[in-house]
Order: structure tokens, then C-alpha cells, then sequence
């Protein structure tokens, strides 16, 4: 008895790395569109034209529930490794994708599933940072040097970056090195 890979019989491999990213305009939340990206599979001839074949499947609620999912339906074809999906429609709505790959001898079939993605409003703006600490101080050639340290606060959104503001306090003069900061830090 003799075994055949995919390879063998002309077959691509499934894609992988398949993930979806929720991007949205300011303002502007009905219009948001889903990004697919996902890593292009290998081939063993160069000329050869593999297409991508994304499907979706959604359902509406606040939860995602696996068995209230529509079946799955062919969405896109393409030649890329990503693509926009503008349809999100109503917010509210949980999404799935999953790729096949297709070269001329057929396909092995569709990838993963993505993870849930639920269009929702704008995420909310995310806390302040948790426990502010000023430590490792130092005075030295009319410079105040400082470490701030905190602990990244729980958000909807990835958070790439802080915004860290001071000021000079009227009631302080040069010649006093510490400052007890109150208790609440807005």
C-alpha cells in the first residue's frame, strides 16, 4: 500500500496564522471593517496560482455561542494574503473567517477557525494606570531625575502607548528636594 501526502498529489497545504483585526474610523463606528491576514502557504513551483477562498459565519447576541453561528459562507476570492471585510453591518454581531487554499488540483480544505470578533461600539477609553510609584530619585546639576512606575490597566483596546504630563508646583521652591504627591493622581 502506498501513502500520499497532499504534495504528492499536487495538493497546497492549509493556511495558517490566520488572524482578524477590528478597525474602525474615528467617530464614525458603523463604518468599521474587519482586517484577515493570514500566512501564504508554500509552493514547489513558482508559477503556480493558489487562491484564497475566506469564508464568514456570524450570529447576533452579547455572547458568543458557537451553535447560533450561520453556516459558513464563501465570502472573497484572492490571490493576496489579506483582505478587508466592510460588510460588519449592525453592531452587535459575532464574526468567524476561515481560508482554503485552491491550486488547480483541488483543495485540502479550509483553515482554523479565527477567533470570535464581536463588532461592538468604539471600545471604551481605558483607566488610568494602577500604582502610580516615583522611585530611584535624584537631584544633580539643576536636574530632577525620577522613575515612574505603574501597573497597565485592563482596556478593550491594545494600549501602545502613555501619556505622562508635569508641572511645576507654585508653592515649592528650588532649594526643597521631596514632594509627598497626594493620594489620588488624576
Amino acid at each position: 500500500m502506498v501513502t500520499l501526502t497532499p504534495r504528492d498529489v499536487g495538493l497546497t497545504a492549509i493556511p495558517t496564522g490566520l488572524m482578524t483585526t477590528i478597525l474602525r474610523r474615528p467617530q464614525d463606528d458603523e463604518k468599521a471593517k474587519v482586517l484577515i491576514r493570514w500566512t501564504p502557504v508554500k509552493t514547489t513551483n513558482k508559477d503556480e496560482l493558489v487562491i484564497y477562498i475566506i469564508e464568514e459565519c456570524h450570529h447576533y447576541g452579547k455572547l458568543f455561542l458557537p451553535a447560533r453561528l450561520t453556516k459558513w459562507s464563501e465570502w472573497k476570492r484572492t490571490s493576496h494574503t489579506s483582505a478587508e471585510y466592510k460588510n460588519i453591518g449592525e453592531l452587535g454581531k459575532w464574526f468567524q473567517f476561515r481560508i482554503s487554499a485552491v491550486n488547480e488540483n483541488g483543495t485540502l480544505g479550509p483553515s482554523v477557525p479565527s477567533s470570535p470578533l464581536y463588532a461592538s461600539s468604539l471600545p471604551k477609553v481605558p483607566r488610568a494606570p494602577d500604582s502610580l510609584k516615583v522611585s530611584a530619585t535624584s537631584w544633580g546639576n539643576g536636574r530632577l531625575h525620577l522613575l515612574l512606575t505603574w501597573l497597565k490597566p485592563e482596556s478593550e483596546a491594545p494600549i501602545d502607548r502613555y501619556k505622562v504630563t508635569w508641572s511645576i508646583l507654585k508653592n515649592l521652591t528650588l532649594s526643597e528636594h521631596h514632594y509627598t504627591l497626594p493620594s489620588v493622581i488624576i
